[in-house]
């Protein structure tokens, strides 16, 4: 299961975060579940935004499973700082914000 420092976690329900995991392998980098087990890891929870709506302001995101490597990663800013929410980070990273 995801750290508590990734908001998206909290904004589903048990069901759909147990139906997230049924995936088996990091979204970003492709390593599997099994190679995480084996060091002790396993895959965590988070979203990627599929679609933004200027007019309205409101994103869509699609839940992912990322290692735990990527997770963090995700969630760094461009000043290399941990941001809980991982679309205000890649906006940082963008230059958006």
């Amino acid at each position: 299961m995801s750290p508590p420092n990734c908001r998206y976690c909290g904004l589903l329900t048990p069901e759909q975060l147990e139906d997230s995991l049924e995936s088996t392998t990091c979204h970003r980098c492709g390593i599997s579940q099994a190679e995480l087990i084996r060091n002790g890891q396993s895959l965590e929870i988070c979203g990627e935004e599929f679609m933004y709506d200027p007019i309205a302001q409101t994103r869509v995101l699609q839940t992912i499973t990322l290692c735990p490597d990527c997770h963090e990663a995700e969630h760094l800013d461009d000043q290399g700082r941990h941001v809980p929410c991982q679309v205000r980070a890649r906006w940082a990273r963008e230059g958006l914000i």
